[in-house]
């Protein structure tokens, strides 16, 4: 039976660059993502602006998590980069955004990811493996957040 898991993950940090340093920064995907996010074992181009994402797998007990998936960004300069599933049916989506705001000096980012993740396990390990998930993919974030913040001062 498969279980459907929705990880979100988000907050705001401060980048010490302005406004136009910490865009290229972060629209620079290609080198930035795989930097900075921790566990992201691979990251490359299909195409234009679609790239796929693989993470080191996950074990919880008995459950295994290979988390792949594929996006497709959208850069709006200087004030937000989106990205979404670029593959409807796959069994993991991601989706989220970078907010840049200028403030002081410096910029203001909001981030947001959520996760979509399917697996096939009994719906009665939902409510033990839904918490275990979403305090791993908490974690991984907050290192990403944390190495952004540290390469942006």
């Amino acid at each position: 039976m498969a279980v459907q898991l929705n990880i979100p993950c988000g907050g705001t940090f401060r980048s010490a660059k302005n406004l136009k340093e910490t865009y290229q920064f972060l629209a620079d995907v290609e080198t930035s993502l795989p930097k900075h996010f921790p566990a992201l074992e691979v990251f490359h181009k299909q195409g234009e602006n679609t790239y796929r994402w693989e993470f080191e797998t996950a074990s919880f007990k008995s459950v295994t998590v290979d988390i792949k998936f594929s996006t497709l960004f959208e850069f709006n300069p200087d004030q937000q980069i989106k990205f979404g599933p670029s593959e409807p049916g796959a069994d993991t989506k991601a989706s989220g955004q970078w907010t840049l705001v200028e403030s002081g000096g410096g910029t203001d980012v909001s981030f947001n990811i959520e996760f979509d993740v399917t697996l096939d396990i009994s719906r009665f390990l939902k409510p033990v493996l839904n918490p275990i998930a979403q305090q791993l993919m908490q974690k991984l974030y907050d290192r990403y957040v944390k190495n952004v913040e540290r390469a942006l001062a």
